[in-house]
């Protein structure tokens, strides 16, 4: 699907016929955008012919796993990057034009909010940079709600550990697959910054607005932050998880404990059953009248000791 509009000074948004977007590819009359969701083979053939887009970029545009990146071709920018949603963003512009290739409509990017502030914001000046930074900023603002959602996750994971009542596995499972949610999200957000850096160097004219520059400024350091929160969870992970390892293991000692505690028990009345039991036939006891309630007796009474031994030293 390609919906298109010409932005322009002081005039309403303008729609354009996906069919002539050729009448406005080199106009300097204002700015063009073309928004291509899943593009079909066609479509995106279509529009690369209209636009002289380069192999390269195309190519680029098309790879599911393309590292976030900035480059510049002869005819135009390309940029690459990522929502929180791991939707694909790939951006070709030029002074002019800017067509946006992107998979799916899945918030958090929401390219309606990025068209409403831009009519809102540079309404007066529409330029090409400023939609460039815009779709950048709701891009890095999604990464930023996304990874303050995994604070949420991790705080309840750090209370099922200290209530003890969770199973070791499943807590293992979920940290696991957090962790590589986390990798993911890193991945993401963490070249937006050298994207960005790139757009701020002065290669490109239209970047050298000092307004768009301190705007490009602030959601590097927001992406910055991203990161940062990034890393402080994989440590408050790791912190959790090795929490885990040491309550089950302390659990462990305990079971431990009680098992070789009541073991000794046991081996105290073992111990005296195998002594009266080896019929030897000089034994003074054997012909005791009272020696059989003797000996349960005395099992009672060792065995009543060591428990209350082992309950004093809390094996028990």
């Amino acid at each position: 699907m390609i919906a298109a509009t010409l932005y322009q000074a002081g005039v309403a948004p303008q729609p354009v016929d996906a069919d002539h977007l050729d009448t406005h590819c080199g106009n300097n009359d204002g700015v063009l955008w073309a928004d291509l969701v899943n593009p079909s083979a066609e479509e995106l053939a279509h529009v690369a012919e209209e636009f002289a887009l380069h192999p390269l970029a195309l190519e680029s545009a098309l790879q599911a796993n393309e590292r976030p990146a900035m480059e510049r071709f002869p005819s135009h920018g390309f940029v690459v990057v990522y929502a929180a949603n791991g939707d694909k963003v790939s951006l070709f512009f030029t002074t002019t034009w800017l067509i946006c290739v992107r998979g799916t409509t899945t918030p958090p990017w929401q390219p309606e909010l990025v068209l409403a502030r831009f009519n809102v914001r540079h309404a007066a000046h529409p330029s090409v940079a400023a939609l460039v930074y815009e779709i950048l900023d709701d891009i890095v603002d999604g990464h930023e709600e996304s990874v303050d959602g995994f604070v949420d996750e991790i705080d309840e994971i750090e209370d099922r550990i200290l209530e003890g009542g969770a199973v070791s596995r499943e807590v293992e499972k979920e940290v696991l697959q957090l962790r590589r949610r986390l990798i993911h999200a890193r991945r993401r957000i963490s070249p937006v910054r050298d994207v960005i850096q790139e757009l701020r160097r002065g290669r490109d004219d239209q970047f050298d607005d000092p307004e768009i520059d301190l705007g490009l400024a602030d959601v590097g350091d927001h992406a910055l932050r991203v990161v940062d929160q990034i890393d402080t969870h994989r440590d408050l992970l790791a912190s959790a998880f090795e929490t885990h390892l040491a309550t089950m293991s302390n659990q462990m000692n305990l079971v431990m404990r009680q098992l070789s505690a009541w073991g000794a028990i046991a081996l105290a009345a073992t111990l005296i059953a195998g002594i009266y039991g080896m019929n030897f036939t000089h034994m003074p006891e054997l012909d005791w009248r009272v020696g059989y309630p003797m000996a349960l007796g005395l099992m009672v009474v060792v065995g009543f000791t060591l428990y209350r031994l082992f309950k004093r030293r809390d094996w028990l």
